[in-house]
Protein backbone atom coordinates (compact mmCIF):
# COMPACT_ATOMS: atom_id res chain seq x y z
CA UNK A 1 0.00 0.00 0.00
CA UNK A 2 1.28 3.38 -0.98
CA UNK A 3 0.07 5.03 2.36
CA UNK A 4 -2.77 7.30 -0.30
CA UNK A 5 -5.60 5.60 1.95
CA UNK A 6 -7.28 8.29 5.03
CA UNK A 7 -7.77 5.64 8.03
CA UNK A 8 -10.60 7.37 9.59
CA UNK A 9 -9.85 6.97 13.53
CA UNK A 10 -13.58 6.88 14.48
CA UNK A 11 -16.94 4.88 15.16
CA UNK A 12 -19.15 7.30 13.77
CA UNK A 13 -21.12 5.83 10.78
CA UNK A 14 -22.03 9.50 9.78
CA UNK A 15 -18.39 9.85 9.38
CA UNK A 16 -17.40 7.06 7.35
CA UNK A 17 -20.58 8.21 5.17
CA UNK A 18 -19.02 11.40 3.68
CA UNK A 19 -15.80 9.74 3.07
CA UNK A 20 -17.82 7.33 1.43
CA UNK A 21 -20.09 10.09 -0.30
CA UNK A 22 -17.27 11.86 -1.72
CA UNK A 23 -15.20 9.05 -3.20
CA UNK A 24 -12.53 8.47 -0.38
CA UNK A 25 -10.26 5.73 0.13
CA UNK A 26 -10.56 4.74 3.55
CA UNK A 27 -10.56 2.38 6.69
CA UNK A 28 -11.80 3.14 9.97
CA UNK A 29 -10.21 2.01 13.75
CA UNK A 30 -12.02 2.23 16.48
CA UNK A 31 -10.93 4.81 18.84
CA UNK A 32 -9.73 3.92 22.50
CA UNK A 33 -9.77 6.83 24.53
CA UNK A 34 -11.64 8.77 26.95
CA UNK A 35 -12.85 12.00 25.52
CA UNK A 36 -12.76 15.04 27.39
CA UNK A 37 -15.79 17.31 28.09
CA UNK A 38 -14.80 20.25 30.32
CA UNK A 39 -12.40 23.74 29.16
CA UNK A 40 -12.56 25.88 26.45
CA UNK A 41 -14.04 24.21 23.74
CA UNK A 42 -11.89 24.58 20.97
CA UNK A 43 -8.74 23.28 23.44
CA UNK A 44 -11.46 20.60 23.93
CA UNK A 45 -12.16 19.31 20.51
CA UNK A 46 -8.27 19.91 19.48
CA UNK A 47 -7.01 17.93 22.75
CA UNK A 48 -9.80 14.66 21.80
CA UNK A 49 -9.14 14.88 18.08
CA UNK A 50 -5.40 14.58 18.81
CA UNK A 51 -5.38 11.73 21.00
CA UNK A 52 -7.59 9.66 19.20
CA UNK A 53 -5.32 9.76 16.38
CA UNK A 54 -2.05 9.53 18.28
CA UNK A 55 -3.04 6.85 20.55
CA UNK A 56 -4.33 4.33 18.01
CA UNK A 57 -1.27 4.85 15.67
CA UNK A 58 -0.61 1.49 14.36
CA UNK A 59 3.28 1.51 12.14
CA UNK A 60 1.95 -1.27 9.79
CA UNK A 61 -0.82 1.08 8.66
CA UNK A 62 0.90 3.75 6.50
CA UNK A 63 -1.49 6.45 5.34
CA UNK A 64 -3.07 10.05 6.92
CA UNK A 65 -4.90 9.82 9.84
CA UNK A 66 -7.85 11.81 10.68
CA UNK A 67 -9.19 12.00 14.39
CA UNK A 68 -12.39 14.73 14.86
CA UNK A 69 -14.23 15.40 17.81
CA UNK A 70 -17.79 17.61 17.62
CA UNK A 71 -19.39 19.17 20.16
CA UNK A 72 -22.63 21.28 20.58
CA UNK A 73 -21.81 24.52 22.46
CA UNK A 74 -24.23 26.91 24.25
CA UNK A 75 -24.23 28.98 27.59
CA UNK A 76 -20.56 28.55 28.03
CA UNK A 77 -21.28 24.61 28.24
CA UNK A 78 -20.28 21.85 25.78
CA UNK A 79 -23.00 19.22 25.38
CA UNK A 80 -22.01 15.98 24.22
CA UNK A 81 -23.93 12.73 23.62
CA UNK A 82 -27.23 12.55 26.13
CA UNK A 83 -26.56 10.27 29.06
CA UNK A 84 -30.25 8.98 29.39
CA UNK A 85 -34.01 9.96 28.24
CA UNK A 86 -34.40 12.63 30.80
CA UNK A 87 -30.86 14.67 29.68
CA UNK A 88 -32.16 14.19 26.14
CA UNK A 89 -35.37 16.15 27.02
CA UNK A 90 -33.19 18.54 29.14
CA UNK A 91 -30.91 18.85 26.24
CA UNK A 92 -33.92 19.65 23.68
CA UNK A 93 -35.48 22.30 25.74
CA UNK A 94 -32.41 23.70 26.05
CA UNK A 95 -31.55 23.99 22.02
CA UNK A 96 -35.65 25.08 21.89
CA UNK A 97 -35.96 28.32 20.08
CA UNK A 98 -32.65 29.56 20.68
CA UNK A 99 -29.04 29.45 17.94
CA UNK A 100 -26.15 27.45 19.45
CA UNK A 101 -22.75 26.26 17.64
CA UNK A 102 -21.36 23.21 16.42
CA UNK A 103 -17.52 22.97 16.50
CA UNK A 104 -15.66 20.39 15.08
CA UNK A 105 -11.80 19.88 15.54
CA UNK A 106 -9.87 17.71 13.31
CA UNK A 107 -6.29 16.22 13.47
CA UNK A 108 -4.60 14.58 10.68
CA UNK A 109 -1.30 12.64 11.03
CA UNK A 110 0.84 11.82 8.08
CA UNK A 111 2.61 8.94 9.49
CA UNK A 112 4.63 8.23 6.24
CA UNK A 113 5.90 11.84 6.43
CA UNK A 114 5.58 12.40 10.16
CA UNK A 115 3.82 16.07 9.43
CA UNK A 116 0.38 16.82 10.81
CA UNK A 117 -2.40 19.40 11.00
CA UNK A 118 -4.79 20.61 13.10
CA UNK A 119 -8.22 22.62 12.17
CA UNK A 120 -11.47 23.78 13.67
CA UNK A 121 -14.72 25.05 12.36
CA UNK A 122 -18.32 26.41 13.88
CA UNK A 123 -21.33 26.08 12.62
CA UNK A 124 -23.96 28.25 13.83
CA UNK A 125 -27.61 26.05 14.01
CA UNK A 126 -30.76 27.70 15.04
CA UNK A 127 -33.57 25.61 16.97
CA UNK A 128 -37.30 25.92 16.16
CA UNK A 129 -39.33 26.32 19.01
CA UNK A 130 -40.18 22.76 20.71
CA UNK A 131 -43.28 22.00 22.33
CA UNK A 132 -43.59 19.31 24.24
CA UNK A 133 -45.20 16.48 22.29
CA UNK A 134 -42.62 17.16 19.47
CA UNK A 135 -39.55 16.49 22.19
CA UNK A 136 -40.96 13.59 22.88
CA UNK A 137 -41.61 12.28 19.51
CA UNK A 138 -38.09 12.86 18.74
CA UNK A 139 -36.76 10.89 21.92
CA UNK A 140 -39.56 8.04 20.62
CA UNK A 141 -37.54 7.80 17.54
CA UNK A 142 -34.13 6.97 19.35
CA UNK A 143 -32.04 9.50 17.43
CA UNK A 144 -31.15 11.79 20.01
CA UNK A 145 -29.57 9.10 22.00
CA UNK A 146 -26.63 8.92 19.88
CA UNK A 147 -25.62 11.97 18.60
CA UNK A 148 -23.25 15.10 20.28
CA UNK A 149 -26.30 17.65 21.47
CA UNK A 150 -29.24 15.40 21.07
CA UNK A 151 -30.34 15.65 17.58
CA UNK A 152 -29.41 14.58 14.02
CA UNK A 153 -29.19 17.08 11.32
CA UNK A 154 -28.82 14.83 8.50
CA UNK A 155 -32.05 12.24 10.34
CA UNK A 156 -35.82 13.32 11.56
CA UNK A 157 -33.50 16.30 13.66
CA UNK A 158 -33.47 18.20 10.41
CA UNK A 159 -37.07 18.98 10.58
CA UNK A 160 -36.25 21.43 13.40
CA UNK A 161 -33.47 23.63 11.97
CA UNK A 162 -34.71 26.65 10.88
CA UNK A 163 -31.37 27.59 9.26
CA UNK A 164 -27.31 27.29 9.53
CA UNK A 165 -24.55 29.65 9.39
CA UNK A 166 -21.45 27.59 7.91
CA UNK A 167 -20.62 23.99 6.91
CA UNK A 168 -23.58 21.60 6.91
CA UNK A 169 -21.60 18.99 6.91
CA UNK A 170 -19.76 19.92 9.98
CA UNK A 171 -22.85 19.44 11.71
CA UNK A 172 -23.33 15.87 10.14
CA UNK A 173 -19.95 15.48 11.87
CA UNK A 174 -16.83 15.53 9.46
CA UNK A 175 -16.07 19.29 7.81
CA UNK A 176 -15.28 18.25 4.42
CA UNK A 177 -14.37 20.71 2.98
CA UNK A 178 -12.22 21.63 5.60
CA UNK A 179 -10.43 18.33 5.73
CA UNK A 180 -9.99 18.42 1.69
CA UNK A 181 -7.98 21.82 2.07
CA UNK A 182 -6.11 20.28 5.00
CA UNK A 183 -4.63 17.54 2.67
CA UNK A 184 -3.40 20.31 0.30
CA UNK A 185 -1.96 22.05 3.24
CA UNK A 186 0.25 19.26 3.82
CA UNK A 187 0.84 19.40 -0.07
CA UNK A 188 -0.82 16.41 -1.05
CA UNK A 189 -3.11 16.23 -3.98
CA UNK A 190 -6.46 14.90 -2.03
CA UNK A 191 -7.65 13.68 -5.59
CA UNK A 192 -5.14 11.17 -4.65
CA UNK A 193 -6.92 9.61 -1.54
CA UNK A 194 -10.38 9.47 -3.85
CA UNK A 195 -11.41 6.49 -5.65
CA UNK A 196 -10.00 6.03 -9.43
CA UNK A 197 -8.12 9.45 -8.80
CA UNK A 198 -11.29 11.52 -9.98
Amino acid sequence: MDGKIIILVSSSPRRSEILKKFKFKYKTITPRVEEESEGDPIEVVKRNARRKVLDNLNADLLGLYVGVDTIVYIDGKIIGKPKNLEDAREILRKLSGRRHKVISGIYIYDNVRRVEAFRHVETEVKFKELSEEEVEWYISTGEPMDAAGGYKIQGFGGLFIEWINGDYYNVVGLPINTLYEMIKELELNPMEFMENNL
